[in-house]
């Protein structure tokens, strides 16, 4: 029997190892980096699984999440003479699992596969409460190339996206309901899924990619934020993506005299601003039913509303209405301008609400960390000054892409959390 060519898509970071728990790594960051040995593995993705079925694989393409129809190509592999180091997947007979897991360690070791100088088996890349049935390397690749596509490229499955943005639109009878799908070459399936690997095949082999070397993961020297700050601290009680203490410290921060004013004209792009506007925080609506984040009051029907979101979502006032919280601070300021402060790894459709604005933490970063607004607080206020990079840091950390956020909880257990290295 013929084995057809056939395109392994798989997508990064995500599930219980990427969204759900901040306190796993995704197996697959290793996908992202060279060696310390100069060669490049995969892992791919769920468990690691890499079936005999598949004989004939010439192209893994990793991409992101899926997010609004669509998810964004990263890495595209040209697996040539690409050799499994082992089976992968999940398995539940502890005998068979101890052995499996002496033969890959033995296999890490003798090719050397390291990572910032650790051993990939010595870094802990789950938490205390999960199992180890997920292996960290699936293939090795020899003589293999890695690209990148030249401008940000989509990957939509059924139909195309309103979004402005370079698209491969997909038949949609195969869909991303797990984190890998194969394509085939072969002439005898479904011809939507023929088409589907002939358009995949041809823009891999055209002009939209380009040649890259991943590099190897430098370790930063200091800690995240380029020195010791309280922003560790709340990394060690796990708080550095509390929602609330953000709210309360770009609170304090704006109430600076000349700040929030300046910030809703370069931050909100709001010019015709009252001079010395007032805000306050968790401001409850007239029916006590929702509560703002952030709020400056202009007069009795206008306003502006921000709120903070880092990990929750818009939360539904009335479903059958289809009212989220954004539609009933609109009521209570009919006249108000509405605000979603989001971390640039999260995206939030905001459905019927065209009337709020989504502003990336990048931005806020971007605004506070000018020297015009680090000298202004320097002048005014000497408390806030003294905890400036530990807020400086805190925006940094939500400034960061999805693989960026990924690839900082991998050098965070890199230099933390090294365990030790035994022979099973």
């Amino acid at each position: 029997m013929k084995n057809f060519e056939e395109i392994l898509i798989c997508k990064s970071f995500s599930g219980s190892f990427g969204e759900s728990d901040e306190q796993n790594i995704p197996h697959e960051i290793i996908n992202y980096f060279t060696s310390d040995n100069g060669k490049n593995y995969l892992f791919i993705p769920p468990y690691g699984g890499y079936s005999d079925i598949h004989k004939n694989i010439t192209y893994v393409v990793f991409t992101d999440r899926v997010r609004n129809d669509k998810c964004k190509i990263k890495l595209v592999f040209k697996t040539k003479n690409a050799k499994r180091l082992h089976m992968g997947g999940s398995t539940y007979d502890p005998v068979k699992h101890d052995i499996e897991l002496k033969d890959l360690h033995n296999k890490i070791h003798s090719k050397n596969i390291k990572y910032g100088g650790h051993y990939l088996d010595d870094i802990k890349m789950v938490n205390e409460d999960h199992d180890d049935r997920a292996w960290p390397v699936t293939l090795e690749l020899e003589d293999s190339s890695i690209y990148q596509p030249k401008v940000d490229t989509y990957l939509c499955f059924g139909k195309n996206v309103k979004d402005n943005c370079k698209t491969i639109i997909l038949s949609g009878d195969k869909y991303f309901s797990r984190q890998k799908i194969y394509f085939s070459s072969s002439p005898t399936q479904n011809k939507n899924l023929l088409d589907d690997y002939n358009k995949l095949n041809k823009w891999i082999n055209g002009s939209d990619l380009v040649n890259i070397a991943l590099d190897k993961l430098e370790l930063p020297d200091d800690s995240f934020c380029g020195k010791e700050s309280y922003y560790d601290f709340l990394k060690l009680i796990r708080k550095e993506n509390e929602e609330q203490i953000y709210t309360n410290i770009l609170y304090e921060y704006l109430r600076i005299e000349g700040i929030l004013e300046l910030f809703c004209k370069k931050v909100l792009q709001l010019n015709n601003i009252q001079s010395k506007p007032k805000i306050d925080r968790e401001c409850l609506t007239k029916d006590k039913l929702g509560r703002m984040d952030l709020c400056i009051k202009l007069n009795e029907d206008s306003g502006i509303v921000i709120e903070n979101k880092i990990k929750s979502g818009l939360n539904a006032y009335n479903p059958n209405e289809h009212k989220s919280q954004l539609s009933i601070y609109k009521e209570e300021f009919p006249d108000s301008k509405v605000y979603v402060l989001l971390p640039d790894y999260v995206d939030i459709e905001l459905n019927d609400e065209a009337f709020a604005t989504k502003i990336k933490y990048s931005k806020i970063r971007d605004f506070f960390n000018s020297e015009q607004v680090r000298k202004h607080i320097s002048l005014n206020n000497k408390l806030l000054e003294k905890y400036y990079d530990t807020f400086i840091a805190m925006l940094e950390a939500q400034s960061l892409d999805w693989s960026k956020k990924i690839e900082q909880r991998f050098f965070d257990a890199i230099k933390n959390n090294i365990t030790v290295s035994v022979d099973k």
